[in-house]
């Protein structure tokens, strides 16, 4: 009798230190983060009767703050945005079980979106106990501790182990699986040929979106090398153009001479031209070839069929372009004349001429893309710093944001890259270097209507980058500093 009552003592002792390490309400380090930066605080929670788990930033926050309660796994199991203003706040329900146990959950802080926010939260609950886990403690250590922990291990086996292995060989396996498995394996395949008919049937013929460019006349154009006729398409890398004045429901789409095609990228790189393909022989001088742009197909921009004749002669037509990519579309000029002639005069000399230069003068201007180079940027852990660049965008222009060119990958490491408009709302960003994203922003309003946006470069927190900004100005009239 006194052996019982004195094993009975020790173990109400053990309990009593256990608990006693605990606590019902707990914070989490204060945090101060911007951008896409996160912290982590790790809570472990002991209870036999489940309860309820809040996570609160009600009493301390300032910015717009984001929670996400993570499980041991680190899956989500609950987040929240605004619960009190733009303060975050969250609850989970943690079922009982039919003896004392413990678990880690992760408290996930960070800022809505790519803003600046801070708080120190608070976790509670009134039926569990719980303690701050230092992250340091995942990490193993050189030498074990002098005593092993007399808290309750984290994960408790089962009372009693089952007596068959849950996975059981057939057997006698089969060659052809079963489409399902069932509850209990069956000797034999359930079907003893696999289907013929796939699950997504596909349509008869891909998509094709095509369109004609506007017609044009050109004259005195060197070969396509001046004074030419732009199309602007929007393109992907990968896809397969191809370019027609040859083929149509009317018959053959040039009107007049020997026209020249010339392909461009954002930054008038010469990618391809008519010249170097041979056409059907009952096309005669009308061009028709197809072209694959270079490039990955998630890096989209801008490029520029440049229209114009052989040598200097005159000629004219209408090119129609198609692709069976859905993402290509055509880009319609800048602005169109208010009152458009049906055949505008070119600039007028300041002494006229007897005879006009050019007997057919050509449709609109050519339009000279221009491109800039950001100072470089670094970032270590040891130095983070953030770099801006100015960009003046006009009303009619359009720019594009670039961190690789089409043969130089100007990144390294997990760049952070945003777009500002003058009063300072974040309008675009992306992250990263591997897939060589861009931004693009089109200027509203007329040619006399600016704006200055501003192009952030950063680095999270800890992280090393590097980096150069590709600034193209479609018009070639932005300025950039």
């Amino acid at each position: 009798m006194t052996l019982l009552v004195f094993e009975t003592t020790i173990i109400i002792v053990v309990l009593c230190c256990v608990i006693s390490a605990f606590s019902n309400s707990v914070d989490c380090p204060p945090f101060e983060l911007s951008l896409w930066a996160m912290e982590d605080c790790y809570v472990e929670a002991c209870s036999d009767d489940g309860g309820i788990l809040s996570a609160s930033l009600c009493e301390s926050c300032s910015g717009d703050t984001f929670l996400t309660l993570l499980s041991a796994d680190r899956s989500v199991v609950k987040e929240n945005d605004d619960y009190c203003g733009s303060c975050s706040q969250l609850q989970y329900t943690i079922s009982p079980t039919s003896m004392f146990q413990c678990q880690i959950v992760t408290v996930q802080q960070k800022c809505f979106e790519a803003s600046e926010c801070s708080g120190s939260t608070t976790v509670s609950s009134s039926t569990m106990l719980l303690t701050l886990v230092n992250v340091s403690s995942f990490e193993p250590t050189l030498k074990p501790t002098a005593q092993p922990s007399t808290k309750p291990p984290t994960f408790l086996p089962t009372r009693k182990p089952t007596q068959f292995p849950t996975w059981k060989p057939t057997e006698a396996p089969t060659a052809l699986p079963t489409v399902l498995p069932t509850q209990k394996p069956s000797f034999r395949p359930t079907t003893s040929y696999p289907s013929f008919t796939p699950t997504y049937v596909p349509t008869a013929s891909p998509t094709v979106v095509k369109f004609n460019c506007p017609t044009f006349v050109a004259s005195n154009t060197n070969s396509g090398s001046e004074n030419t006729v732009p199309c602007n398409v929007w393109a992907c890398g990968s896809d397969t153009i191809l370019f027609d004045m040859c083929y149509s429901a009317s018959g053959s789409l040039v009107k007049e001479g020997d026209p020249v095609l010339s392909i461009f990228d954002s930054l008038d790189n010469l990618l391809a031209s008519s010249s170097d393909y041979a056409f059907p022989s009952e096309c005669g001088n009308a061009p028709y070839f197809s072209f694959t742009l270079p490039g990955s197909p998630s890096k989209c921009r801008i490029y520029t069929i440049k229209q114009g004749c052989h040598g200097m002669e005159t000629c004219g037509g209408t090119l129609q372009v198609s692709n069976n990519e859905n993402r290509f579309t055509h880009v319609p000029t800048l602005e169109p004349s208010l009152h458009p002639s049906v055949l505008p005069s070119l600039t007028p000399t300041q002494t006229p001429s007897m005879e006009p230069t050019t007997s057919i003068p050509t449709m609109m201007p050519t339009i000279r893309s221009q491109t800039w180079l950001c100072p470089k940027y670094t970032s270590s852990p040891t130095t983070l710093i953030t770099a801006d660049c100015f960009v003046q965008v006009c009303g009619g222009d359009s720019i594009s944001i670039e961190l690789c060119s089409d043969t130089d990958t100007k990144c390294s490491g997990n760049v952070q890259l945003s777009l500002s408009d003058p009063a300072g709302n974040v309008l675009d960003t992306m992250v990263g270097c591997d897939a060589c994203p861009s931004l693009t922003y089109k200027g509203w309003g007329t040619s006399t209507t600016c704006s200055t946006m501003k192009v952030r470069q950063s680095c999270p927190r800890g992280g090393s980058c590097a980096s150069e900004v590709i600034i193209t100005s479609e018009t070639g009239q932005a300025k950039v500093w």
